[in-house]
């Protein structure tokens, strides 16, 4: 629209152009021509064209070029005499028709009382009389206008706000006057209110209310609203501060400490804030506007226009800075009784942990328990409480006022990754580790000879990762340590103090640090993961592959779905703290209770039986999760398919599995129960009294 606007203009230019004088006649059309703001407005227009600005090119401005400044005035007896517009709209139209006498004109900037009244004419102007149309100070951005200059008056109702809510941060009542209800009016109004806080401010009842640039009316309206006890005024025009008893009115009600909060920064306003009638002022550049009105439509008649669409001018504050600035109350951010929540929560790991290792200490000559191997039960436990002190240091803080002592802070953060990663990797460790016991029992025993594996032998791996993150976190600690800093928020309040701070573990380059723990404790997931995939088809009582996986699974998911809120949160204590809490719960917990309570369950069962029926139990269901396993080369037969008694091992030996090969006619290997002609039986021993 505006690129063929601009086209048909260039198309219109006058001839006389060739010449090197050109004479420009421009309307200035304001809401009253007796308004200081719009008199302030009309001298820019004027000051643009005696200017530089219509010296370009080689066009020379000669004397007859005029901003032509005219409209309805107001009187004493009558200060609203255009109440609907329709007087300015009739102006308009008198300049469009020619009745002045004068030559046509060469643009027109309107500030717009009434958009229906002058949608029409704007765009008779611009489509039939080829005449520029531009609206400065209140808009109709519906019309054929070309351009707008002047304030944004949704931010201006938004300056105001800000301004209001700087000198009274706690909140109250306020009430909105309307000077009239011309469309920047309403947009002040509006950007106002969207940006008053609704939980600290209400309205008053009977706001906002229009007084038709009645001054009178205006000054009585502002006496019923202080006598509700209003904490803020705001007119939206300037025209109550125009009133010569407005400073009577402000001495009468100075001891309901109201504040004023008025639009524009005219001589007669800026002297009521200098002394104490008005608390803030938020003004406007009209002389801006009319300068800048002049240049647009120059531009657009010389074929120069090239956009925006916008032409925005700049607001100016004016503020009371009080002697005693208003109480500012700093959200530290503390994490304060959610470290209840916290120590609960540990609490209940810390119970958990120790019932579950007491009760495999009290079992632990059962056949289950030796059967799980108590040493590995007994680790995890410890681990796991380890994991669950995280809480303790997550949950120090200093008091948002005095910082802590440099050791205090160091050793406060530091103690978080190093019970982390030192419980997470006891914890799986001791997981997989139990695992890699049995599987190498079985390949050992491979050659039918019996074998002891002592619980020692395969804690390398354990020892090997542990002891890698022993050292990454030595170095860190000693090189590079978190310490508890306290950083400022974002955002200041109206007298530019910060109003919210928060407390972290911070140092120059944690990245460093975290990147090789991570990566070593994921090589503790996947050597547990692999260990659980290899017994897969293990007996579950005693490679516990399903309740491996599922620790697994259930780590995973809390570090999937954490992670990604720690990162949003990381600034923002309170959620942190809790996100984290949370996690340490839930890993810690349902490591316990996957891996103890199925041997709990099982524990019951097998109580109640001999201690014949429990061997034959335990081989019976170890036959049944050995895979089919090859006879001889053609036999075609395999251990599932045979009838293959149990063989009982001499007293106080734990047999903890059985595996079965079809052998032909060989005895040679078969154990010291004898040689018969069946199945040889290898059983495997891990804890026994009797020597090999």
């Amino acid at each position: 629209m505006m690129m063929m606007i601009q086209y048909t203009y260039s198309g219109f230019l006058f001839l006389s152009f060739a010449t090197q004088i050109q004479s420009f006649r421009f309307a200035l059309v304001p809401k009253t021509t007796d308004n200081p703001f719009f008199i302030l407005a009309h001298h820019g227009c004027q000051d643009a064209i005696a200017s530089v600005l219509l010296r370009l090119d080689g066009i020379q401005n000669d004397s007859n070029s005029t901003c032509i400044y005219g409209g309805v005035s107001a009187t004493t007896t009558n200060p609203n005499p255009d109440p609907d517009g329709a007087l300015q709209a009739a102006y308009v139209q008198s300049l469009l028709l020619e009745e002045t006498g004068q030559p046509p004109l060469d643009g027109i900037a309107i500030s717009v009382k009434n958009p229906d009244l002058m949608r029409p004419l704007i765009d008779e102007a611009v489509h039939r009389r080829k005449i520029p149309v531009v609206t400065f100070d209140s808009d109709q951005d519906t019309s054929a206008r070309i351009a707008y200059i002047g304030t944004d008056n949704v931010f201006l109702g938004e300056t105001m706000a800000k301004v209001a809510q700087q000198i009274r941060p706690t909140g109250g009542t306020f009430a909105i006057l309307w000077g009239d209800d011309a469309p920047n009016v309403q947009q002040r109004d509006q950007g106002f209110r969207d940006h008053m806080n609704p939980d600290l401010w209400t309205e008053c009842h009977g706001s906002p209310v229009n007084y038709n640039r009645d001054l009178d009316r205006a000054l009585a309206l502002m006496e019923d609203f202080a006598q509700q006890n209003a904490t803020v005024i705001v007119t939206t025009t300037g025209g109550p501060l125009f009133h010569d008893d407005y400073a009577a009115f402000y001495k009468r009600h100075t001891h309901r400490n109201v504040t004023i909060i008025s639009a524009d920064d005219f001589a007669v306003q800026i002297d009521h804030l200098s002394r104490g009638y008005v608390q803030g002022l938020v003004g406007q550049m009209p002389y801006e506007m009319g300068y800048k009105a002049a240049q647009v439509l120059y531009d657009i008649k010389t074929g120069n226009f090239q956009g925006p669409e916008f032409y925005g001018t700049n607001l100016i504050t004016h503020i009371q800075v009080p002697l005693v600035l208003p109480e500012l109350v700093v959200d530290h951010n503390l994490i304060g009784r959610l470290r209840i929540l916290g120590y609960t929560l540990m609490g209940v790991i810390y119970a958990t942990a120790l019932g579950c290792g007491i009760w495999t200490f009290v079992r632990r000559n059962t056949t289950v328990i030796k059967a799980a191997q108590p040493s590995f039960l007994l680790l995890l436990t410890l681990g796991v409480i380890i994991l669950g002190s995280t809480i303790i240091p997550l949950s120090i803080e200093d008091n948002g006022e005095s910082p802590m002592d440099e050791t205090s802070a160091t050793w406060v953060c530091m103690s978080i990754p190093w019970l982390a990663c030192c419980g997470f990797t006891i914890s799986f460790s001791a997981l997989f580790s139990k695992t890699i016991r049995f599987h190498r029992i079985l390949e050992e025993a491979r050659g039918y000879h019996r074998v002891r594996v002592q619980a020692v032998d395969v804690l390398l791996p354990f020892t090997v990762l542990l002891g890698m993150n022993v050292l990454v976190l030595l170095l860190w600690t000693f090189l590079d340590p978190l310490m508890y800093v306290r950083k400022d928020n974002a955002g200041l309040d109206g007298w530019n103090r910060i109003i919210s701070t928060y407390g972290a573990c911070r140092c120059e380059n944690h990245v460093a640090y975290t990147l090789p723990l991570a990566g070593i404790n994921t090589g503790v997931l996947v050597c547990a993961i692999y260990q659980a995939y290899k017994s897969r088809k293990i007996r579950l009582e005693f490679a516990e592959s399903k309740y491996v996986a599922m620790c697994i699974i259930l780590l995973l998911e809390s570090l999937l779905i954490g992670t990604p809120i720690l990162f949003v949160v990381r600034n923002s204590p309170q959620a942190y703290y809790l996100a984290v809490v949370l996690m340490l719960f839930v890993i810690c917990l349902g490591v316990l209770l996957l891996i103890f309570v199925p041997k709990m369950l099982i524990s019951a069962e097998y109580s109640h039986r001999s201690l014949t029926d429990q061997r034959r139990m335990i081989m019976e269901g170890i036959r049944e999760s050995v895979p089919e396993m090859k006879g001889q080369p053609g036999s075609g037969r395999t251990a599932r398919s045979l009838d293959i008694p149990v063989i009982e091992p001499n007293p106080g030996v734990q047999v903890v599995a059985e595996t079965h090969e079809v052998v032909g006619d060989g005895y040679d290997n078969a154990p010291e129960h004898g040689k018969q002609s069946r199945p040889e039986t290898m059983y495997v021993v891990i804890d026994s009294q009797t020597k090999d």
